[in-house]
């Protein structure tokens, strides 16, 4: 998963911010609905796998995204804050949702438990690819009428 992680932001670093962010979400929905099937359609262990290294590519290319969006847009007495917000806001929820997922096993069996692990991940992965898609479609739109408007317009009268 690291690897995949590391050369995924290798791989992929010339690709545009909203790009990486695209493919992170459709890594996680990859990965949670490759661990739904594993765990119950196709239970064998090369589908795990599968899921793991869809989950490190997702990290990576989040990651990469996330950096990148602090090394763009904030300025460089402000960037060590940036990361550490976006530290707090990756890592707690990161944490707080396997040990959700740990009681709940507990308290349900590991099939329902991982389930609705991998729902709570892949709705969120959902919504966050339609978010950014929704905003790459608008940010198309306006990039048109920007060169529209700078074209010359000629008037007859």
């Amino acid at each position: 998963m690291f690897f995949v992680a590391t050369g995924v932001q290798f791989a992929l670093a010339r690709l545009e911010t909203q790009s990486h962010l695209i493919l992170s979400s459709a890594a996680a929905v990859a990965s949670t609905t490759t661990l739904a099937l594993a765990l119950t359609a196709l239970p064998v262990p090369e589908l795990f796998v599968c899921a793991a290294l869809f989950a490190g590519a997702a990290q990576g290319l989040g990651q990469l995204a996330g950096l990148t969006l602090i090394a763009t847009h904030v300025p460089g007495t402000r960037r060590a804050e940036a990361n550490a917000a976006l530290n707090i806001a990756g890592y707690i929820p990161a944490a707080m949702l396997p040990v959700a997922t740990g009681y709940l096993i507990d308290a349900t069996g590991l099939t329902p438990g991982v389930l609705a692990f991998a729902g709570v991940l892949g709705a969120a992965a959902m919504i966050a690819l339609m978010i950014v898609g929704f905003d790459t479609t608008r940010e198309v739109r306006i990039q048109a009428r920007i060169r529209s408007s700078a074209s010359p317009q000629y008037f007859t009268e």
